[in-house]
């Protein structure tokens, strides 16, 4: 019994020490009274990419309307929606892929954009809205 115990401890030693190492993405985001856009930089093994975890978040009644219609439009073509910017020139994603997350009123994508432009720090990622209040939202990614 005392072996087992000590056998734990050790895990649970291991694992903090791991976990240790573990950190967590920056969360950039920007909001307005009507909707909120939070971003995350993801790591990962190729370097020709950077990829992002977007979430957008419906905050006003009028804008949870309009949802009901454009969920579509959401899913299948928010690719136009999203660029990252530096100046004059926009950069629209190789790839987005939403994410089904099941929470209402809320849209969730994995976006990656080329590494030539995405790597030189700042850049502007903006979401330049289609379907719902026509504003823009930009924040810059600093990391």
């Amino acid at each position: 019994m005392k072996k087992v115990k000590t056998e734990i401890r050790l895990f649970a030693a291991a694992m903090l020490a791991l976990c240790a190492g573990c950190s967590r993405p920056k969360v950039y985001q920007t909001a307005d009274d009507q909707l909120a856009l939070q971003i995350a930089k993801l790591g990962n093994d190729d370097d020709s990419v950077s990829t992002f975890k977007v979430r957008l978040r419906l905050l006003s009644p009028v804008l949870t309307e309009l949802a009901k219609d454009n969920n579509e439009a959401m899913y299948y073509r928010a690719d136009s929606c999203f660029y990252l910017s530096d100046g004059n020139r926009k950069v629209y994603p190789l790839m987005l892929q939403p994410i089904a997350n099941g929470a209402s009123y809320t849209y969730e994508y994995l976006i990656s954009f080329p590494q030539k432009y995405a790597g030189h720090v700042p850049v502007n990622l903006t979401y330049q809205d289609h379907y719902f209040n026509r504003r823009t939202y930009s924040t810059p990614i600093t990391d």
